[in-house]
């Protein structure tokens, strides 16, 4: 993890605060004691002041992880189903940890297909409605690591790590 701490103060350490003690007993009371110890180890030493841009990703402040998970869509929808969104693609779509995975899988998830929390709906041939469900939405979503520090790993390489995750859900799901 210091690999990271040294690759985040690289790309611009003016980007990032230490958290004090509370704020990361908040990220531990959002994350219902699950998320993965080396997220809050990041968190702790280099915590973004806004917004901060890697790639195509966007990782989150303090203030952007609660209003995406408590209030904008669709981190405030998938969050009851234990997935914590801590960043998103340019796109839109968000970027969660998986509190119901004892390991913090990683999921990039639609903002369009998870808009709506009572269905997923999408076309191809025919239109086709899910029930909007932890199973359905982790089905329709782009696991993009095992965990949080193969995540790391994975934004350091000199590539794009997001995908076309609604064109991945027609293709597993659409007849």
């Amino acid at each position: 993890m210091e690999d990271f701490i040294k690759y985040l103060k690289r790309k611009g350490k003016e980007q990032f605060t230490e958290a004090k003690e509370e704020e990361i007993q908040q990220l531990v009371e959002w994350g219902k004691g699950k998320l993965p110890e080396e997220f809050l180890w990041v968190y702790q030493k280099m915590m973004p002041k806004n917004v901060v841009g890697i790639k195509d990703i966007v990782i989150y402040s303090m203030e952007r992880i609660e209003n995406e998970n408590f209030h904008y869509v669709p981190g405030a929808n998938i969050y009851p189903l234990g997935l914590f969104t801590f960043a998103s693609a340019l796109d839109g779509d968000v970027i969660c940890i998986d509190l119901n995975d004892k390991n913090g899988s990683i999921y990039q998830c639609s903002h369009s297909l998870l808009a709506d929390e009572e269905k997923i709906s999408f076309y191809k041939n025919k239109m086709v409605n899910l029930e909007f469900s932890y199973e359905n939405v982790i089905r329709c979503s782009k696991k993009l690591a095992d965990n949080y520090l193969e995540f790391t790993k994975e934004l350091k390489k000199s590539r794009s790590i997001t995908y076309d995750v609604v064109g991945i859900a027609i293709d597993r799901y659409g007849e």
